[in-house]
C-alpha cells in the first residue's frame, strides 16, 4: 500500500488543513490506507497487519490517534493496477466529507 501514501499526499499537502508528522505519537488523526477492514487495533496491534489481503479493495481509515477509535472510512474496489487512483480519489471523499461537515456545523 505504499503506492497509497505517494498518490494521496500531494491532494492531503494541497488541501492544507492538516500538518503531516511521520511520530503517531505527536499526531491527532492516523490515516490509515490498507486492504483489511480496521479492527479498532491500531494502538494494541504489535507491527504489521499479518491477515491475508487481496488486492481488490483500498481503504482509507482515520482513526483517532489517542483512543484507537474509527472517526471515517470509506473504500474503493480497485484492484492492484488501481490503488494509486483509488487512494487519489479517496483522500479527495475525506476532504468533500470533513468539509461539508465544517459547513454544516456553521449553519
Amino acid at each position: 500500500m505504499a503506492v497509497s501514501v505517494r498518490a494521496a499526499l500531494p491532494e492531503l499537502l494541497d488541501w492544507g488543513r492538516y500538518q503531516v508528522s511521520q511520530d503517531r505519537h505527536e499526531a491527532d488523526l492516523i490515516l490509515l490506507y490498507s486492504m483489511n477492514p480496521y479492527l479498532g487495533d491500531y494502538l494494541t496491534r504489535d507491527g504489521p497487519d499479518k491477515r491475508p489481503a487481496l488486492v481488490d479493495y483500498t481503504i482509507l481509515t482515520v482513526i483517532d490517534a489517542r483512543t484507537g477509535a474509527l472517526l471515517w472510512t470509506d473504500f474503493r474496489r480497485s484492484g492492484y493496477a488501481l490503488v494509486a487512483r483509488a487512494s487519489k480519489n479517496l483522500m479527495h471523499e475525506l476532504r468533500l466529507a470533513v468539509e461539508e461537515q465544517a459547513h454544516s456545523s456553521s449553519r
